[in-house]
């Protein structure tokens, strides 16, 4: 890389850097390490058990099989359970809501053992869910959820990150809502709904004539801030006002120090590698959540770029 290309480019960087924050909110979670597992009769008898008996070394698990029929009667799936220290629940039809620390089952469960009507817990601070499809198919699940069938990965390879999501756990509030700029509803009309048809987490929900987003469930995607319309979501960091504001800055700086085709590279913060690798005109620009870069910041870019 030649002087006159470090240069700006360091001067760049230094101008993204100092880009305006306001001080970080933070939602808390709390998780003891109760967990689901949750299978299907039939072909996923074994691995539910299996699994459950894996976890139940660092976690309390819990194992419940869905459906009507199995390879196994249910006594003798009971007896392997209780072999191995494991609670064991059969069901049918169920539904999951909620996130780490805060999963709540609903539905109709029993358990096969005579004499005790021990109702399953409906409370789980983690759900390892082995059915396919999954009970939750969502582009991101909530924290704490774990489906393998939904992200290609073994069963067993989850097994230490749900180990290590014991105990108190903090994450950024990544956005804020303006009920009085919402267009999802006026005088008893459903109007915009853009949020809600775009959050892949399914965090928000049509409130009388506003919305709420549950920060809990919202991981940064962004695709909410992007698609609305009035302004009435917006990140908690960095405003798009300041963002412009750094980016401006940090291409004057290249081209006025010599530097050419510049390429602003957006990343999250933990994508540090992939900068590191970026050719000398790359210009990094670590955010937060990428789905803050939206058309008007896409645009500026190109306006800024000489």
């Amino acid at each position: 890389m030649s002087s006159t290309e470090t240069n700006a480019r360091a001067a760049a960087l230094e101008a993204f850097a100092a880009v305006r924050r306001p001080p970080q909110e933070w939602v808390d979670y709390t998780s003891a390490g109760a967990v689901l597992v949750v299978g299907r009769r039939g072909a996923g008898e074994t691995a539910t058990l299996d699994l459950a008996a894996r976890l139940s070394g660092e976690l309390t698990p819990s194992a419940l099989l869905l459906g009507d029929a199995g390879a196994e009667p249910e006594e003798t799936l009971q007896e392997r359970a209780d072999a191995i220290g494991v609670p064991l629940w059969f069901g049918g039809e169920v539904s999951l809501s909620g996130h780490l620390g805060d999963f709540r089952l609903s539905g109709e469960t029993r358990r096969r053992r005579l004499g005790q009507a021990t109702p399953l817990p409906r409370r789980f601070d983690l759900v390892l869910d082995l059915c396919d499809p999954p009970l939750l198919q969502r582009e991101l699940p909530p924290p704490g959820y774990f489906a393998p069938a939904l992200s290609g990965r073994e069963p067993a390879e989850v097994i230490p990150e749900l180990a290590a999501l014991v105990g108190e756990f903090q994450k950024p509030r990544y956005f804020r809502y303006d009920t009085s700029l919402c267009a999802h509803g006026r005088n008893g009309i459903e109007g915009c709904t853009r949020c809600l048809d775009a959050c892949p987490a399914f965090a928000i929900n049509p409130d009388g004539e506003g919305i709420t987003v549950d920060p809990l469930l919202c991981q940064g995607a962004g695709s909410c801030v992007t698609v609305c319309p009035s302004g009435a979501l917006r990140p908690t960091a960095p405003e798009a006002a300041d963002l412009l504001g750094a980016l401006r800055e940090g291409l004057l700086r290249y081209r006025g120090l010599g530097g050419t085709s510049p390429v602003v590279l957006f990343h999250e913060e933990g994508d540090e590698g992939l900068a590191a690798l970026a050719g000398e005109n790359v210009l990094p620009l670590t955010l937060e959540s990428i789905g803050v870069v939206g058309p008007e910041i896409a645009l500026g870019a190109l306006a800024w770029t000489p």
